[in-house]
């Protein structure tokens, strides 16, 4: 049975691959990306979402490898196939967490030899789509110069809540993570600039390295993108939108975190708020960020060493592709 994990990371086109390729794809079987709810009626589900948050999120003392075992036996084992590739999408697992460097062990302790896949992305401008996903979120309020500078204060401190976003996209540590565990040619990584400019390009290494119909992937990679981002106009209006109704959250409903991530997850999706800002989006463009030369010099600074070893290492041109290298 071949288990391939796709681990992120965010905002390089993931959600693209879980809607439309993975789910999608005649010659993959997708376990998908369990969204955990307390008011979830099918237990198995329920389990299986757990596990895989736990993978990244639950701190060592907690963490129990039978346990994580017996639900893939109960609740993920079942609904596996023997003749298709079994794909688990997750970027959390990419995430800047405390627990980073433990989550390749674990997914080797439930999954065994799986394969790994990763996207990216220039960081150049994975770090101002980050900043636009968040403030459209509510996640924080600065504007980005003042972000970067508060993230840049404290690059160098331990990780914490200011600093995670600039630690997120350290490809090159992450890859390595996942070599020392699962080996260097069980390991695909995809840049994000590929599907832009070079699709088929894209598609092709995907769809070797799963082992499926190559003409299939691009024909589900040309739907519709997700998650892209919206415009200024819709940013701000869906702002306010979400505040009032996280402001009536408050007061009706005392699990916060799950009412918002059910909104969060349907609300914009369909319906009146949809509408509007479908119709914003077509008035008025994305907004687009020029970072300043110390921005810029910062990122290089910060990544390009490590990105220059993952070019050379997998054979990647990145810099071709404007990501920072050293």
């Amino acid at each position: 049975m071949d288990y391939y994990i796709h681990v992120g990371f965010p905002k390089t086109a993931t959600t693209t691959l879980q809607d439309n390729v993975f789910l999608n794809h005649s010659g993959i079987r997708y376990l998908g990306k369990s969204v955990l709810f307390k008011n979830n009626k099918e237990k198995k589900i329920y389990q299986r979402a757990g596990l895989f948050m736990n993978l990244w999120r639950q701190p060592k003392k907690d963490w129990n490898e039978n346990d994580a075992k017996q639900i893939v036996q109960n609740c993920i084992l079942p609904d596996c196939s023997d003749e298709k590739p079994n794909v688990v999408s997750l970027e959390e697992l990419s995430y800047a967490t405390p627990r980073r460097w433990a989550v390749p062990r674990r997914i080797w302790q439930v999954f065994g030899d799986a394969k790994i896949i990763l996207t990216i992305r220039s960081q150049y401008d994975s770090l101002v789509s980050a900043y636009y996903w968040k403030f459209l979120n509510l996640e924080l309020n600065d504007r980005f110069d003042k972000w970067f500078d508060k993230m840049m204060a404290c690059s160098g401190e331990k990780l914490n809540q200011t600093n995670q976003p600039l630690n997120l996209p350290k490809y090159y540590d992450v890859v390595k993570a996942y070599e020392k565990v699962f080996g260097r040619e069980n390991i695909c990584i995809l840049p994000f600039e590929w599907l832009i400019k070079e699709p088929e390009k894209f598609s092709i290494h995907l769809s070797n390295f799963v082992g499926i119909d190559s003409e299939e992937t691009s024909r589900l990679l040309a739907w519709k993108k997700q998650n892209i981002r919206q415009s200024k106009s819709t940013i701000e209006y869906q702002r306010i939108v979400k505040k009032a109704y996280l402001n009536f959250f408050k007061i009706v409903n005392e699990e916060l975190p799950m009412a918002k991530a059910a909104y969060y997850n349907g609300v914009y999706s369909s319906g009146f708020h949809g509408v509007v800002s479908n119709v914003m989006n077509k008035f008025s463009a994305p907004p687009r960020k020029s970072l300043a030369p110390l921005q810029s010099s910062f990122i290089l600074e910060y990544y390009g060493e490590g990105n220059a070893k993952l070019m050379e290492e997998y054979d990647l041109d990145l810099k071709a592709y404007g990501y920072p290298c050293a």
